[in-house]
């Protein structure tokens, strides 16, 4: 009888952690550009469910090759408050906003602070990347950073930055969990624009870093970073 007992408990036990686990994030919405459409390789936000073990059932992909985020307003101000998204990830969703260099107008502002507004309002939690380029992406980077400040539900991840890091002639310092090394474009990018598939896990990784960062209840258990040192040999 105490054997059936503790099989039971175990069962039970089982299924409680199986629950728990799966409730870290329920569905996930991603948004973006060619980075988020699984241009050259998944895009990060695949790799980040499947590290929660997310069925596919659970994920939403709004993406579309070389589209600003004004591309998807309609969606972002119709849609998004409807699905209120347990987790969005918008790695790329600026990326092609502001890389013509002009100045930062106030009608931008306006609608840098509206997009992500609604995201971040109708999201338990959103992963947005800053902007790539000079001038205007500089000062729409700043808003952003303020935004994630006021915000407790963005996080911001300095996309800007690795990617000059790694044109630049002295690499990006990846610094993960322990694991450190300087990598090149040509390492993470597979065309010098979109990642490869190593250099999607590689921004996977800084995700689940800036995740467990701000919620450090988050366990290894789980969200696993993704054994990627050897992935280059």
């Amino acid at each position: 009888m105490a054997i059936i007992n503790k099989s039971i408990l175990f069962l039970v036990f089982s299924v409680f952690s199986l629950h728990t686990q799966a409730a870290l994030f329920s569905d996930m919405l991603i948004i973006g550009a060619s980075m988020s459409a699984d241009h050259s390789a998944p895009s990060p936000g695949k790799f980040l469910a499947e590290q929660v073990r997310m069925g596919k059932q659970n994920i939403h992909v709004e993406a579309k090759d070389g589209k600003k985020s004004t591309y998807h307003k309609k969606f972002i101000e119709n849609e998004i408050p409807k699905m209120q998204p347990n987790i969005t990830v918008g790695l790329d969703l600026f990326f092609h906003d502001f890389k013509i260099p002009v100045p930062f107008k106030p009608a931008d502002e306006q609608k840098l602070r509206q997009t992500v507004g609604v995201i971040a309002d109708h999201s338990e939690t959103f992963i947005v990347g800053s902007a790539i380029g000079y001038e205007g992406a500089l000062d729409a980077n700043n808003l952003l950073e303020q935004l994630s400040e006021e915000n407790e539900n963005i996080l911001l991840v300095d996309m800007d930055s690795i990617f000059k890091d790694l044109y630049s002639f002295s690499g990006y310092h990846y610094n993960v969990n322990g694991v450190s090394m300087v990598v090149y474009r040509d390492q993470v990018l597979a065309d010098g624009l979109h990642p490869n598939e190593f250099g999607s896990r590689l921004f996977t990784n800084i995700i689940i870093q800036k995740l467990r960062e701000k919620y450090t209840d988050i366990s290894e258990r789980d969200l696993p970073y993704i054994d990627i040192e050897d992935f280059l040999l």
